[in-house]
């Protein structure tokens, strides 16, 4: 079921460390606690940014999530296509792996689920909100 969902993601942030040695990162609003594979266990996903599939890719970047953690990353090391603030990256290979493994590290709220089906969308999970979050505390 891997192949049959993708994790959207909005780039918020790029930080551009290349002109003393490192790479450019790019700041996403999903990381490890929306896909924790990477993080985990060093899993792969191909990406692209959204209706730019076949760009060329000859840019070396890491991808990373919005919380302050060296694990919150979805790629190190990646070659990818320029890209820019606000752009939509498609995470491919995350049907297994997505909300079933995601959680609420860091008062992280988890992602919304869409369906697509005979082409309509239609929501079938909506993304969690701060009441959502503490709605079980006492």
């Amino acid at each position: 079921t891997a192949n049959a969902g993708v994790l959207l993601t909005q780039v918020l942030h790029i930080k551009d460390h290349r002109s003393v040695g490192g790479r450019l990162h790019i700041i996403c609003d999903a990381g490890m606690a929306d896909l924790i594979r990477p993080a985990l266990y060093s899993a792969e996903h191909p990406m692209y940014i959204l209706g730019n599939k076949d760009a060329e890719q000859d840019i070396l970047v890491d991808i990373d999530g919005p919380l302050c953690e060296n694990a919150d990353r979805l790629a190190e090391e990646k070659r990818f296509s320029e890209v820019f603030q606000g752009d939509i990256l498609v995470v491919e290979q995350a049907g297994a792996y997505g909300l079933t493994m995601a959680s609420n590290y860091a008062s992280s709220f988890r992602p919304a689920e869409v369906l697509i089906k005979d082409g309509e969308a239609s929501l079938i999970r909506k993304r969690e909100s701060f009441e959502d979050l503490i709605t079980l505390e006492v």
